[in-house]
């Protein structure tokens, strides 16, 4: 269901791009068959940069994160309710106190060059095109030389390819949460959105179907928005 990408902060650049984000980055030891998700690496001279919104980086009174106050030199951006107590930890909102709350459009509260990965899953896709390539530069401007990069995010080959084979079947209910996938995630202006809807349903035929793509954590997630108990005979 996702592409990984690792990206590691080096000397040679090439040019790809990443959810149309135009990167400079080379692969290492690259040949002619090697797979796209091979590891890459990035160069620290031709990083991305974003000049357009040099302005809107952290402020010096904004930044919260320095080389001597962070709890790990890992960092988690956009976890929601997955991390490690062990990484420092960045979301929009926190209900806990080993994630830090802060609205990722604005850039990354921290100081240059003080991490050594920085990983996010399934938030690249939620930007809006400009400010996901800024979101990146952030990114890049907050690691670490020979540090490294993961992001992971839908897998839209996959997803099609599953959309037409449920097309193919007339499976309306499958089908129609293929287009969900699709589109929700990369249209969605607010919180949740049509799939938070779609888990709010009492009645989930498919259920088991939206359980394999969206994993176990989904069974939490939609009795979690249901605020009901499992049902005699109906367990999620």
């Amino acid at each position: 269901m996702n592409k990984v990408f690792s990206i590691e902060k080096t000397s040679e650049s090439k040019v790809i791009y990443l959810l149309g984000i135009r990167i400079t980055i080379k692969r290492k030891n690259s040949t002619k068959n090697e797979k796209i998700l091979k590891p890459i690496v990035a160069t620290k001279n031709e990083e991305p940069k974003d000049e357009k919104n040099k302005d809107e980086r952290p402020k010096e009174e904004e930044i919260m994160l320095r080389s001597d106050n962070i709890k790990s030199t890992l960092l988690n951006l956009g976890c929601g309710s997955h991390y490690s107590k062990e990484w420092t930890n960045i979301n929009f909102s926190s209900n806990s106190s080993d994630v830090i709350s802060y609205n990722l459009n604005d850039g990354i509260p921290a100081h240059d060059e003080i991490f050594d990965v920085v990983y996010h899953s399934h938030v690249l896709e939620h930007f809006e095109k400009s400010k996901a390539h800024f979101f990146i530069s952030e990114c890049f401007r907050v690691l670490k030389k020979n540090g490294i990069i993961r992001v992971a995010i839908p897998d839209l080959e996959k997803i099609t390819r599953l959309y037409l084979e449920k097309l193919e079947e007339e499976n309306e209910d499958d089908y129609n949460w293929m287009m969900l996938e699709m589109y929700d995630q990369t249209v969605r202006n607010y919180s949740g959105g049509a799939m938070k809807e779609y888990f709010s349903k009492k009645d989930i035929k498919n259920l088991d179907f939206v359980i394999s793509r969206i994993g176990q954590e989904g069974k939490n997630i939609i009795r979690s928005i249901q605020n009901t108990p499992p049902r005699l005979g109906y367990s999620i």
